[in-house]
């Protein structure tokens, strides 16, 4: 009798707790979150942007603000957006549930998939290496699969540097997933497309998730933007298909919460088990508490936060990237990321508990460049207006050096810029959109009235110094 009544009362506490856990429901309030992100759009200069958050297992908040391109399309959660480095996540489910049907092996060497791989690779790197960024690949030979076809470095016409220093050592790198794409493909007998969408979007119901967006309806995928002398500016990005298991897939807010609700529910979502719940930590890094995890093109950015152990979780996209501010301020938290850990951090408060004392100098750093510019413009612009002077003038020796080392500048500069970045124009032109063409069109006329600069010097100095002749 005594044991029964403890198992009653022991059922009775589970049945108030599982009532205390279903009645649970997220404490901001919609307009409180509403006027956060508002404010930070403002703040940050974001033309569009996306927030979702889950709690409880359940999707408590999903609303787009401000536009998706210049015709001022709204953003809803049903607005497509690069997602950047969060396809890794899908690139990685993809890996284990290949694992769990005895396709491949995480230990397997790589080159039993990709036998194209130079022989030390091939046989030393193991897929496990590719999905923990382990295998020797580091972000330093990452240009060289940039600025290369990626057909060229199969049939062994672009040699991709490994380093086996490193090894069993962290170093991120890009080209792991991308070559994990490949593996896929191997294994499965299918293309990386078509696999995803058997094994992931069509069971998570992810409609309008895509790895072609080709195949995406016109209008849905929003306009990227760079930052044009401080302002937005869209831009379009090419890639090629094989950077897509990177960081290129496309996808909407509402189907990316389908995914994460996949993950916070060990792997089954609506009563379909997608992965078991030994892959669900591997693609977690084996972390069941906290994970966050962000993404980045040119002209995209996306971040992501979760938690196992409360089923909550918070999703970010914005369609709009300052590639210069991060490449002065490498260390700075880009605004996708700050709102993202404001609202995970606030998800049992009234308000939004933003964070303070984190410097953005964004307006700092473009006031600086602009300015110098200007300066540049107004320079080139003077020199121009002045050409009947050109040539180093007669005068003391002061003014002689100073003139010659204006014109070693003139020359050395412009063809020392042009040779350091026209080999990675194409990278130059989303890093600095506005300054890098402006910059590279001023060292060219600066190369110009350089070389006339010298002509005329070399005119005047026959002209002083006359050759002697041979006449008698």
């Amino acid at each position: 009798m005594r044991k029964r009544n403890l198992l009653i009362f022991f059922l009775i506490l589970s049945g108030i707790l599982m009532n205390q856990s279903a009645a649970y429901a997220l404490s901001l309030a919609q307009g409180t979150i509403d006027s956060f992100i508002q404010s930070e759009m403002k703040k940050y200069n974001l033309p569009g942007i996306g927030v979702a958050m889950i709690d409880n297992g359940r999707l408590e908040y999903a609303k787009g603000f401000g536009y998706a391109d210049s015709e001022g399309t709204v953003v809803t959660p049903q607005t497509g957006f690069i997602i950047g480095s969060l396809s890794k996540l899908i690139t990685s489910s993809a890996i284990y549930i290949l694992s769990e049907q005895g396709k491949l092996d995480i230990d397997d060497p790589i080159g039993k998939y990709l036998p194209w791989l130079p022989e030390q690779p091939k046989s030393q790197v193991t897929v496990r290496h590719l999905l923990n960024f382990t295998s020797g690949y580091d972000r330093d030979m990452e240009l060289v699969v940039i600025l290369s076809p990626f057909e060229d470095i199969k049939k062994g016409k672009v040699n991709v540097p490994w380093n086996e220093e490193k090894l069993n050592r962290s170093y991120y790198s890009n080209f792991n997933y991308m070559l994990l794409g490949q593996i896929i493909e191997a294994a499965s007998g299918m293309t990386y497309e078509q696999f995803v969408q058997t094994y992931l979007f069509d069971p998570l119901e992810m409609k309008r998730t895509y790895a072609d967006v080709s195949k995406a309806p016109d209008g849905f995928l929003s306009e990227g933007h760079a930052s044009w002398f401080g302002y937005n500016k869209s831009m379009a990005q090419p890639y090629e298909k094989e950077w897509i298991p990177a960081g290129y897939l496309v996808s909407t807010l509402e189907d990316w919460s389908h995914f994460i609700l996949m993950l916070l529910g060990d792997g089954t979502y609506n009563g379909v088990q997608v992965l078991n719940l030994l892959s669900v930590m591997h693609v977690l890094g084996e972390s069941n508490s906290l994970f966050e995890f962000g993404g980045a093109t040119y002209v995209f950015k996306t971040h992501l936060m979760m938690n196992r152990v409360f089923d909550r979780a918070v999703i970010v996209f914005t369609n709009a990237r300052d590639n210069l501010f991060v490449g002065f301020y490498p260390d700075a938290v880009e605004p996708a990321d700050r709102i993202g850990r404001d609202l995970y951090n606030s998800f049992d408060e009234q308000t939004v508990k933003a964070v303070k004392a984190r410097p953005y100098p964004r307006l700092f750093l473009y006031t600086i460049v602009d300015s110098i510019c200007l300066l540049l413009i107004a320079c080139t612009i003077f020199s121009l207006i002045r050409w009947r002077r050109w040539g180093i003038r007669q005068g003391g020796w002061l003014r002689r050096s100073t003139s010659a080392a204006i014109l070693l500048f003139q020359i050395g500069f412009p063809l020392y810029y042009s040779y350091e970045t026209l080999w990675i124009y194409q990278i130059e032109m989303y890093s600095m959109p506005g300054v890098y063409p402006l910059i590279l069109s001023l060292s060219g006329i600066w190369l110009v009235i350089g070389v006339i600069k010298v002509a005329l010097m070399a005119i005047k100095f026959r002209q002083t110094f006359p050759v002697k002749g041979t006449n008698v």
